[in-house]
């Protein structure tokens, strides 16, 4: 069986955030993605986070996924941070040019709740464990 992207959504404490897991490598995964930042961004806080740690590809239409995201959530007053990239991933939007298109921060900066996360960044405690 073929791994698909699952997407991990949660808020505490007036932080909202998601966490991103597999690829996103299909028509389906694609819809997988739009569908959980539009929950994500569905709080309208003003800022949104994303854990892309365990986001190990992606295909031009999840790329064009993130990008309208991200202005959806601009337009919208949320700032959207992407934190974790994976290096192929960041090579992929090097590529297309639109690196500096999103917020783009390392997964030390991540300020969503911690129990989304794939991996906890050392010295951090998650609040609860995903089963």
């Amino acid at each position: 069986m073929k791994p698909i992207l699952t997407a991990h959504l949660g808020g505490h404490r007036g932080r909202m955030g998601l966490s991103l897991r597999g690829p996103c490598a299909t028509p389906a995964d694609a819809d997988r993605l739009q569908r959980a930042v539009r929950h994500l961004l569905a709080s309208q806080d003003p800022e949104a986070w994303v854990d892309c740690q365990g986001l190990d590809t992606l295909t031009d239409a999840g790329l064009q996924v993130l990008l309208r995201a991200d202005g959806h959530a601009r337009a919208a007053g949320t700032c959207l941070y992407w934190c974790g990239l994976t290096a192929p991933v960041l090579g992929q939007l090097a590529a297309a040019g639109q690196a500096a298109a999103l917020q783009l921060a390392p997964i030390a900066a991540f300020r969503g709740p911690r129990f989304v996360l794939y991996e906890v960044p050392p010295g951090a405690t998650p609040a609860r464990s995903i089963p």
